[in-house]
C-alpha cells in the first residue's frame, strides 16, 4: 500500500494536486488544527523502484516493509512555481 501521497512530475489526481488547486481557486490553502500533523509522502519513482522489484521477485508470503524520511507536516508551505 501506498502513502496517502503520491508525487511526482505531471502527477495531477491525487490528494496532492487537488489541494494545490483548492489554494489556487480560493487565494489561502487550509488545513486542520495547527497543522502540526504529518502525513507518509513518496515521489512516483521511488515507489517504482520499490514496488517494481517487490511485485517481480518476492514470494508470495512475503511481508515487506520500507521506510525512508520522514513525513513532511501538513502546514502549507510557500508555494514555488515550476521552471
Amino acid at each position: 500500500m501506498l502513502p496517502r501521497s503520491v508525487h511526482g512530475g505531471g502527477e495531477r489526481h491525487g490528494f496532492i494536486p487537488q489541494l494545490i488547486a483548492m489554494a489556487r481557486t480560493k487565494g489561502v490553502s487550509g488545513y486542520i488544527g495547527d497543522g502540526a500533523s504529518r502525513w507518509p509522502v513518496v515521489h512516483l519513482m521511488d515507489a517504482v523502484r520499490l514496488y517494481r522489484p517487490a511485485v517481480e521477485q518476492a514470494l508470495a508470503s512475503a511481508v515487506l516493509n520500507a521506510v525512508g524520511d520522514e513525513a513532511v507536516p501538513v502546514q502549507p508551505q510557500p508555494l514555488r512555481r515550476s521552471q
